[in-house]
């Protein structure tokens, strides 16, 4: 942890009785260090002990309000854009962490930021046997302010710096064949999603695109650009839409083309971030009704989200059961 963290954080992260042991390059994390062929002698990888002392650490401090023994940790597989994940396993529930982050040349505290990040969606019913709070694990930035109520929120900020302006040099360096295997993943996915999207009645991505212009201007959003298309979701993506500032685009879950999802759903997955983004002006009255009339559906998309949703992505994800195999791996 550098200076300026253990300021901002008050220090609380730096416990001089715990160690912060690390295991040779290979038998660290399950061998992970093996991705790397360093010259000359290998780095030391941080182990699995030292894993479970950030958690014990941050559970005894910011998170004392969680059971002990509730939650256990491991490193998962490398990844490029997921850091870490939390899910219930029978009575408690497993932290997976990416372990690129057992590089010694990743800071201590960024690998901290990703577990306090996990255990909030913990405390939020999310992975865990507690009651959901949300709707969604990330709505309206619920893990920031969390974060904030537990005085995290300078080692969250921290964490992100780091993962804007170091993350993907990180990556590249410590799994140089990650890049590669991972566009040849990407390229069979969206195969298989481009087959499924394709079925005879599913909902055409030109058709969201004109159903969006039409609740944009309902909204006074007209000439704003905004942008959607289906999403090619992985399994574990359980929303409906998501946001992209940079191309203020809209995705939508691609399940939701099936021609059994009722279009007041798919208008609230639009309606959502259309409202998010709406200019802090008066409304065009010349669209009260349709308004009406969409914000009517909202509780009915509501209803049959929490009825047919997790059960329509166990039976129709096309992506659900598949193991995709790249060249390099066994």
């Amino acid at each position: 942890m550098n200076g300026r963290l253990e300021e901002a954080v008050g220090r609380r992260f730096i416990d001089p009785s715990l160690p912060t042991p690390v295991a040779s390059c290979s038998n660290a994390v399950g061998g992970v260090g093996r991705l790397v062929a360093a010259a000359g002698e290998a780095p030391e990888w941080r182990d699995q002990l030292w894993l479970e002392q950030r958690l014990a650490l941050l559970c005894r401090t910011a998170f004392s309000d969680v059971a002990d023994g509730a939650v256990v940790i491991r490193f998962g597989t490398p990844a490029l854009r997921r850091l870490g994940s939390i899910a219930r396993h029978g009575a408690r529930s497993q932290i997976r962490i990416n372990p690129l982050l057992a590089h010694p040349d990743a800071p201590e505290y960024v690998t901290d930021g990703i577990i306090a990040h996990e255990l909030a969606h913990y405390c939020h019913g999310f992975g865990s046997a507690l009651p959901r709070r949300y709707r969604h694990p990330h709505q309206g930035g619920v893990v920031e302010q969390e974060l904030e109520r537990r005085s995290l929120g300078a080692l969250n900020a921290q964490t992100d710096l780091w993962l804007k302006n170091d993350w993907n040099a990180h990556y590249q360096r410590c799994h140089p064949a990650g890049p590669a295997r991972a566009a040849a993943r990407h390229d069979v996915r969206s195969s298989i999603w481009q087959a499924f999207l394709a079925r005879p009645g599913m909902c055409a991505e030109p058709a969201i695109q004109t159903r969006l212009e039409a609740i944009a201007e309902w909204y006074g959003m007209q000439g704003f650009g905004l942008r959607t298309c289906w999403f090619h979701a992985g399994v574990r993506h359980e929303g409906i839409s998501w946001y992209q500032p940079k191309t203020k685009t809209i995705l939508v879950h691609g399940v939701l083309a099936t021609p059994a999802v009722p279009a007041c759903v798919i208008d609230e997955a639009l309606r959502y971030w259309v409202i998010r983004r709406a200019p802090k002006t008066p409304l065009p009255a010349a669209f009260a009704a349709e308004r009406l009339a969409l914000e009517a559906g909202q509780a009915r998309s509501a209803s049959w989200l929490r009825r047919h949703w997790s059960t329509m992505l166990r039976q129709e994800h096309p992506l659900r059961g598949v193991r995709i195999v790249t060249a390099g791996r066994k």
